[in-house]
């Protein structure tokens, strides 16, 4: 018997079985590379071809574990609930930001004013995956750090009290054209993630892009503390 359930939850289901599928040989794939890399340190003694075979595992790694970050992210998204509301403390963001940041490796500097206490209302998912999502995916030329800066703004178009903003801005140098395409910026894993959570809240996701720079950034309304 098929299911009466409108057609948009009965998309947010399938993709969820579709998740599921993933999952197994996913790990099946993490056992096998992991399986081989005990095989080459256990039955190949050159060095340098043990070398060699270690670097190619671990960019199988690397892979194996970006789209087990994609799934989950994915299956995060469906998840959770689009109307819970957080009053949000900037430095709690930035705390929690540079926690991700240390954990992952990367290499990032942040700039804002630590007098700057904005009064931010968010409903949804995390902002800190919003940022987090950009920081791990963007571009970057020879390791060179993303700079983060969170600035106020003010839209001198709309005088009242509710076109006060605050600006979060990620930029990076690149070394190709095509890592600051329009093609990159429809396409980005991380962009896409965070298109669709601060689209549940009307907020739009803008960049910029030369041969060697590219920046993305997006503004956060601010309220008046009640």
């Amino acid at each position: 018997m098929v299911k009466d359930t409108p057609l948009h939850d009965e998309s947010v289901e399938i993709l969820h079985k579709l998740i599921h599928h993933l999952k197994t040989p996913l790990s099946t794939i993490r056992m096998a590379v992991s399986n081989i890399k005990y095989l080459v340190r256990e039955h190949i003694e050159q060095q340098e071809i043990q070398a060699e075979y270690e670097d190619i595992l671990l960019d199988a790694d690397k892979a194996v574990e970006n789209i087990a970050h994609t799934v989950t992210e994915i299956q995060n998204l469906l998840t959770y609930s689009k109307s819970v509301e957080n009053d949000l403390e900037l430095p709690q963001i930035i705390h929690k930001l540079k926690q991700l940041i240390i954990k992952e490796g990367f290499s990032v500097i942040i700039h804002y004013d630590e007098t700057f206490q904005p009064y931010m209302r968010w409903i949804g998912f995390d902002l800190v995956s919003v940022l987090f999502s950009l920081i791990r995916y963007f571009p970057r030329a020879n390791g060179a750090s993303l700079v983060l800066s969170i600035q106020p703004g003010k839209q001198d178009t709309v005088p009242d009290a509710g076109s006060k903003y605050i600006r979060f801005r990620l930029a990076a140098k690149t070394d190709t054209d095509y890592a600051v395409s329009d093609a990159y910026f429809e396409e980005n894993l991380g962009l896409l993630i965070a298109k669709w959570i601060l689209g549940q809240q009307d907020i739009l996701l803008h960049y910029n892009k030369s041969a060697r720079e590219a920046d993305v950034y997006f503004d956060l309304p601010l309220h008046e503390r009640e």
